[in-house]
């Protein structure tokens, strides 16, 4: 399902009132219970997920200044000649040497950045210089930070959040009714920092997602993995042409107009539980809230769901889709356009 309009929705909502989470309902199927540990198939169906990045976006994603970039973004002295391997090189020895010199200073980094192109398809490289103006902490300008030294546990991070990413997608895709359609392979990774705030932690732009190495959602693995699930959520909207916007539009446009800005009526309705400082709930927050920014949190809601099913982690609380019948319709054109129609966790009887 691509689009949703109001009628639908209300449509949805009529048939799923007086509904309940059904508690602890039966374990998936034998061989979907707990994730598999990484094999030879699994690695090599990382790589499954689309072509591979075009030579072109490669260079610009290690080299988006034509060359070597010293850690401070400015030119290094020595030449690279990323052209030359272009022109020379077939496809996947030409990234293995731009890959190889981009991390020629940290033997380590260059393994795990290798690692990542090898499993996942994607390339680990840096932002460009730019500016954010007028956000709700002031301007903030960015800075291109190769992921090397004190900042190369984000490398590593990156690599796991990946291979987690598609383990869950693995086991969706045994149940779903259609393909998986969600991209978690073949990415342009840019790395950044920002010195006077710690924000933004992430950004999707220009088909890229861009990772900040000072942000203050990336402290610990798990947040720097949720954070990257919510930025690939806008990478894969952006691909079915800003889906969010129609599909999701009419109810977020419900719960914003019901709740008016009110934090304990969003509470409910909050896929994810970060804030804003002094404020609401991200997602709904009137400096940084958006559909698209729902949707995000929404996608985070469900891998953090659909992986407690599958590794076997009880769940303390009703699940999230059965807090609401908008949670609910909201949750199930997610699953439909993204995930095949799978969905492990237990349907709902009434909602709490």
């Amino acid at each position: 399902m691509h689009g949703c309009s109001v009628v639908a929705v209300a449509a949805i909502f009529a048939g799923i009132l007086g509904c309940q989470w059904a508690g602890q309902a039966p374990r998936p199927p034998a061989g979907q219970g707990r994730a598999p540990s990484e094999t030879a198939r699994t690695r090599s169906a990382l790589r499954d997920g689309g072509p591979p990045l075009d030579l072109d976006t490669v260079r610009d994603v290690l080299f988006p200044e034509g060359g070597p970039l010293r850690e401070n973004g400015t030119k290094g002295d020595s030449a690279a000649r990323p052209a030359r391997c272009l022109a020379t090189m077939a496809h996947d020895a030409c990234v293995r040497t731009l890959l190889s010199k981009r991390y020629a200073n940290d033997p380590e980094a260059s393994v795990l950045a290798l690692a990542l192109y090898e499993k996942t398809g994607s390339v680990a490289g840096v932002e460009s210089p730019r500016s954010f103006l007028g956000t709700h902490v002031g301007d903030v300008d960015v800075l291109p930070a190769l992921p090397i030294g004190e900042y190369r546990h984000h490398l590593a991070w990156v690599l796991s959040s990946l291979e987690a990413f598609a383990t869950v997608l693995q086991q969706l895709g045994r149940v779903a009714d259609k393909p998986i359609a969600f991209r978690v392979t073949q990415l342009p990774l840019r790395f950044y920092r920002t010195e006077r705030a710690r924000f933004p932690s992430a950004y999707f732009v220009d088909g890229s997602v861009a990772y900040n190495v000072h942000g203050e959602l990336h402290d610990t693995e798990v947040s720097s993995r949720e954070t990257l699930m919510h930025e690939l959520f806008h990478l894969n909207d952006a691909r079915e042409s800003d889906w969010s916007e129609g599909a999701l539009g009419p109810i977020y446009d419900h719960i914003a107009l019901k709740c008016h800005g009110s934090d304990a009526c969003l509470r409910r309705y909050a896929p994810h539980e970060t804030r804003v400082a002094g404020g609401t709930f991200y997602a709904f927050h009137s400096a940084t809230g958006s559909v698209a920014e729902y949707g995000a949190e929404l996608a985070i809601r469900y891998y953090r769901e659909q992986r407690a099913r599958i590794v076997g982690i009880p769940m303390k609380a009703p699940p999230f889709k059965c807090r609401a019948p908008e949670n609910l319709a909201a949750w199930n054109l997610l699953a439909e356009t993204f995930f095949g129609g799978a969905d492990l966790v237990p349907p709902c009887v009434v909602f709490d």
